[in-house]
């Protein structure tokens, strides 16, 4: 397995089930902490398992390809355990607030259906995805600009040699070159 999926499961497993997993997943409140965890993981994996150098854009791509494994782990565990402790966390959450509208807001919830809880998840979904490519990156190149003090190996270099010029009586003209 190469040093970028050993990275990209390792992170992405970590922050999908901290996003998935209820109260826990508040944690991604704080500027999705747990999604920048994730991808900032997968760039330490990549770069502890690498054998080179790793670039702040390869660092990069490790924690985009991290949202991957985060958004399936977020649907297949969080909506199950929404559908089942939905309920139970949000008369919790109604115990520790005082005011009377909130509560009603909490108990309107309380008796949403099966449908609108699948409907609203849906929509969760689309939007932790975005979240999770974006600071998912960000994690990536946190990551790597943490963890790698190596310096990553050089580019190939483009093209091949210099060119000659071309033999007299040649209909080719190199730009900027005058014809006779």
């Amino acid at each position: 397995m190469s040093p970028r999926v050993k990275g990209v499961l390792a992170g992405g497993i970590v922050g999908g089930l901290l996003s998935a997993i209820p109260l826990l997943n508040w944690g991604n409140c704080l500027c999705c902490l747990w999604v920048i965890l994730g991808g900032a993981l997968a760039a330490l994996v990549h770069v502890k398992t690498s054998g080179v150098g790793v670039s702040k854009g390869d660092g990069t791509i490790t924690g985009v390809a991290s949202a991957l494994p985060m958004v399936a782990l977020y649907v297949i565990i969080g909506l199950p355990l929404s559908i089942l402790l939905g309920p139970v966390l949000l008369g919790i959450v109604g115990q520790f607030i005082d005011d009377p509208m909130v509560q009603q807001q909490l108990a309107a919830q309380w008796g949403a259906t099966l449908v609108q809880t699948i409907v609203q998840y849906v929509i969760n979904t689309i939007i932790f995805t975005v979240l999770a490519i974006g600071f998912g990156a960000l994690g990536g190149l946190m990551g790597t600009a943490i963890f790698e003090d190596r310096e990553p190996p050089s580019p190939l270099p483009m093209g091949g040699p210099p060119m000659a010029p071309p033999p007299p009586g040649s209909p080719y003209v190199y730009p900027g070159q005058r014809q006779y």
